[in-house]
This record gives structure tokens, C-alpha cells and sequence, in this order.
């Protein structure tokens, strides 16, 4: 069965390299996972793939293609992971699509959204696969706070997040939102949230949120208003963000927001949590504006083992600009900001560590301006124990 797939995923990445006119080595990595996840990937650009979940896994999946909520324009979706006002759990499907969920063993949601809503625009394209999670996984999200106007524009999709082994989130966010704009060609995860949201997860190549511009995104993980993990990927690449073993995420997010602007190109690979891995985000303040441009990504963070990060991020700022060319890693934090990874240039890896890690962050202060230019680099950070 393994090896069909791969053929066939081979045959099909082959395919879709050649029909976009994907530049050759986009992806220098071909991944194998083993031991949680008993299946191997290959991803060839934009990957799609076929996805065996085993354990216990809850979560909120939303499939739609040529479908509106709210407002929802565009091509077929495979996931739109989309809430509109206070929404428990919206699952929409359609589209043309590879995989859209296995999930096998139990489900628990625990989902508390609050505020109030103007205007939900959706637009969207073509949806490879949108969110996996393997093993056990509790989700607990709480949105407080109002949005005024919602746009989401998207393209094709490759792959999303995924979640290997155990994984418990919870999410406190608060705050005030203004307008959101979701502009893209090919997406690679859709899960969307304004208002005060926990994930995040804006994927575009040339769209915008608050403003997204790029080439293809895979991964784009974003937060806006005070945001806990906000990962920016850029560009075709096989695999968002996975996590392998246990992992504990506890978000808090508070803060006003103005404007997110947000460009990218080609990823590579965008987050990897291996092992256990224990995140707690505590951010405040408030922001402006946010300009993200990014390249072309080759690996953008791993973590193998032990990974325990706590970040309390606080302060208020105005601007910040990051322009790149093409990207290794897009973990960018504005205002005060705990990781602030940036990573410039044509590279494989972006951020490594192996075996285990604690970080504790404490970040105060004022930020008016952050501009960040990077060229070329083969490697940036690897951290061994």
C-alpha cells in the first residue's frame, strides 16, 4: 500500500510540478517518518498525500470547495476551517481534493467563541489536504473580542498541519479586530480565525491578509491581535507544521490589532516538534501594522526530543516591516517578541534542535520599527545535545 501511494503521489507531484512550472529543488528534502507515524511521505512541491491516522485525535475540520459563509468565493476547497460569530463547530466539505480526514480512536472539542462579527468573505481555490492529527490531541479554544470585516482568498492546497502523538491546546484570545483581507492564489491551510483567535493559520501564495502577498504558501500559522505562535510559511512545500509525540500548546492572546500584511514565497518545509514539546504563549499588547515578505523556504523549525517553551510577549508597537528574499524560516514575532527567528536566503534547514530544550522568554518594551533583510545562507541554526 505504502509503495503505491508513493508511486502514484510521485506520478501526481510530477505532475502538478509541471503544470505550475515549479522551479527544480524547491523541496530538497524528501522526508520519511517513522516510529508514530507508520507511513512514509515524499513531497514533491505542492504534496499531496494519502494520511493514516491511528489513536485519538480531536479537532475541528472544515472542507469546502465553491462554497460561501458568510461570503465564500473561489475554486474547490478542501479546508476552510472557518468560525463566524460564535461558532462551535462548522464542517464544511466539497471540493476537489486528495484526503480530507481519517481520524481513528476518540474526538473531544472544546470550543468557546465569543464576540461579535461583521462581514465574512471567503475565496478559495484548490485544496490538497487541511488539517491531520495523529494521537492524541485536546483542543480547548476560547475567542474573545469582535472583527469587523473578514476576506479569504485562496488557491490550491497542499498540506496543512499535522499532528503526531499527543497534543493538548489551549487557546485565550482577546482583543478587537478591524478588517482582515485574505487575498491568495494556492493555499496550502486555510484555518482561519479573526476576531481574537487561537490558530491561526493563514496559507496564500499572492494573497494578503490584514494582507498576505507571496508566491504559493503551504504553511502560513498566523495570529493576529496578540498571537501566540505566529509562523509565517511561504511558497510550495510538502508540510506545514507537525508535531511528533506529545505536545502541550496554552495560548493566551490579548491585545488590539490594526493591520497584518503578510507576503511570501516558496516553502520548503515549515515546523516539526518531535518528541514532546510544551508551549505556553502569553502575549499583550497591541500592534499596528505588520509587513511580512518572504522567498523561497527550504526547512523552517524542527525540534527532536524535549522542547518546553514558555513565552509571555507584552508591549506596543508600531511598524514592523520584514521584506526577504527567499526565506529559510518566517517565525517572526512583533512587538515584544520572545523567538524572533530570521532567516534569510536559499537554505535547507532553518532551526534544529534535538533532544531537549526549554525556553523561557519574558519580552517588554516598545517597538516602533523592524525592518529585516536577508540574502543567501545554507544553514542558519542547529542545536544539537
Amino acid at each position: 500500500i505504502t509503495i503505491a501511494c508513493l508511486v502514484g503521489l510521485t506520478s501526481f507531484g510530477a505532475a502538478k510540478l509541471s503544470d505550475n512550472e515549479v522551479a527544480e529543488g524547491v523541496i530538497k528534502h524528501t522526508h520519511y517518518h517513522t516510529g508514530d507515524v507508520e507511513h512514509a511521505h515524499k513531497h514533491d512541491g505542492e504534496a499531496h498525500h494519502e494520511h493514516h491516522h491511528k489513536g485519538s485525535a480531536e479537532h475541528a475540520h472544515h472542507h469546502g470547495g465553491e462554497f460561501g459563509h458568510g461570503h465564500h468565493h473561489g475554486g474547490e476547497f478542501g479546508h476552510g476551517h472557518q468560525h463566524h460569530g460564535s461558532a462551535d463547530h462548522k464542517h464544511h466539505h466539497g471540493g476537489e481534493f486528495g484526503h480530507g480526514h481519517k481520524h481513528h480512536g476518540s474526538a473531544e472539542h472544546k470550543h468557546h467563541h465569543g464576540g461579535e462579527f461583521g462581514h465574512g468573505h471567503h475565496h478559495g481555490g484548490k485544496f490538497g489536504h487541511g488539517h491531520q492529527h495523529h494521537g492524541s490531541a485536546d483542543h480547548k479554544h476560547q475567542h474573545h473580542g469582535s472583527a469587523a470585516h473578514k476576506h479569504h482568498h485562496g488557491g490550491e492546497f497542499g498540506h496543512g498541519h499535522e499532528h503526531h502523538g499527543s497534543a493538548e491546546h489551549k487557546h485565550h484570545h482577546g482583543g478587537d479586530f478591524g478588517h482582515g483581507h485574505h487575498h491568495g492564489g494556492e493555499f496550502g491551510h486555510g484555518h482561519q480565525h479573526h476576531g481574537s483567535a487561537a490558530h491561526k493559520h493563514h496559507h496564500g501564495g499572492e494573497f494578503g491578509h490584514g494582507h498576505h502577498h507571496g508566491g504559493k504558501f503551504g504553511h502560513g500559522h498566523e495570529h493576529h491581535g496578540s498571537a501566540a505562535h505566529k509562523h509565517h510559511h511561504g511558497g510550495e512545500f510538502g508540510h506545514g507544521h507537525k508535531h511528533h509525540g506529545s505536545a502541550e500548546h496554552k495560548h493566551h492572546h490579548g491585545g488590539d490589532f490594526g493591520h497584518g500584511h503578510h507576503h511570501g514565497g516558496k516553502f520548503g518545509h515549515g515546523h516539526q516538534h518531535h518528541g514532546s514539546a510544551d508551549h505556553k504563549h502569553q502575549h499583550h499588547g497591541s500592534a499596528a501594522h505588520k509587513h511580512h515578505h518572504g522567498g523561497e523556504f527550504g526547512h523552517g523549525h524542527e525540534h527532536h526530543g524535549s522542547a518546553e517553551h514558555a513565552h509571555h510577549h507584552g508591549g506596543e508597537f508600531g511598524h514592523g516591516h520584514h521584506h526577504g528574499g527567499k526565506f529559510g524560516h518566517g517565525h517572526q514575532h512583533h512587538g515584544s517578541a520572545d523567538h524572533k527567528h530570521h532567516h534569510g536566503g536559499k537554505f535547507g534547514h532553518g532551526h534544529k534542535h534535538g533532544g531537549s530544550a526549554e525556553h523561557a522568554h519574558q519580552h517588554h518594551g516598545k517597538a516602533a520599527h523592524g525592518h529585516h533583510h536577508a540574502g543567501h545562507s545554507k544553514h542558519h541554526h542547529k542545536h544539537t545535545v
